[in-house]
């Protein structure tokens, strides 16, 4: 039986991104294990920072402790929508990490100096989870592609191209809603060195290949799941009420995009996908 497994940097992003492929192969019989990396508490004897404290309360509980339980509580309740077993890691959210992200400038800027190893740590752990859980080494990984550049993002990439080094197989999914952001495609690819090549993109090393999936049947499945995560839903979209629109009008614009890209003859294609990439190194 297939298995796919979805890495999630932080406690809502597989609905976000993979919702209606995890929705899909859940509902043909397939196997689908969610990890969320950065799933740990902050350090109960440190005081949250101004800017972490500042998420808290826009999340609705200023308690460390109950915020992240909070967090944790609405994963289960999306993943259970989406039929996915869930794995947490404690790795602390970049917020959590004294000293190192002070501001939302600074969780979308460079990574910082003491977070050199922590990929490698990352696809340790993943590796040594999926081999505790007996999940084949050909099940498919879904890793972030880095759009939007969070740090948290920037690392579960990293952590992932290792896993693909070693043999797994890895395709990376467009980080929704920043993939939503004008330029978030062109300049992600730039900063990894790629150029465009019709619907692929190509550069010294190898190519990305693009792969669409066909949401339609289970739209309605992906934002109930987002929908979930009623503590977040301000900080990624203008109101909760916004929310459904800003998810089918992005998924409809990828669709688009299929269309565009599609060779002639390739019949009806959906009014709503997701978009996929598999990079390819040149051997």
């Amino acid at each position: 039986m297939a298995a796919h497994v979805y890495l999630s940097p932080h406690l809502d992003d597989i609905p976000l991104s993979c919702g209606g492929l995890a929705a899909l192969t859940s509902a043909a019989g397939e196997y689908g294990l969610s990890v969320t990396l950065f799933a740990g508490p902050p350090a109960a004897d440190t005081p949250l920072t101004p800017y972490a404290a500042q998420l808290h309360a826009r999340w609705g509980d200023p308690d460390p402790a109950g915020g992240n339980a909070l967090r944790r509580a609405e994963e289960r309740a999306a993943l259970t929508l989406l039929g996915l077993d869930l794995a947490l890691l404690d790795y602390p959210d970049a917020v959590y990490r004294q000293g190192r992200y002070l501001s939302r400038a600074d969780i979308f800027g460079t990574l910082h100096p003491g977070d050199n190893g922590l990929a490698e740590q990352l696809a340790q752990s993943i590796d040594g989870l999926l081999r505790e859980r007996g999940i084949a080494d050909d099940a498919t990984i879904y890793a972030p592609l880095g759009l939007g550049h969070h740090v948290d993002h920037q690392l579960a990439f990293q952590a992932a191209g290792l896993l693909a080094a070693s043999g797994r197989l890895v395709i990376y999914y467009e980080d929704y809603p920043y993939a939503s952001r004008p330029a978030a495609h062109a300049d992600r690819f730039a900063e990894l060195g790629y150029t465009s090549a019709g619907a692929a993109l190509v550069s010294g090393h190898g190519m990305a290949m693009p792969a669409y999936c066909n949401i339609d049947p289970v739209i309605a499945t992906k934002i109930a799941a987002i929908a979930a995560y009623p503590s977040q839903l301000t900080s990624l979209f203008p109101s909760a009420e916004a929310m459904p629109a800003a998810v089918r009008d992005y998924a409809a614009a990828v669709a688009a995009e299929w269309r565009r890209d599609a060779p002639p003859g390739a019949g009806e294609l959906p009014r709503y996908a997701e978009r996929y990439w598999r990079l390819a190194v040149n051997a």
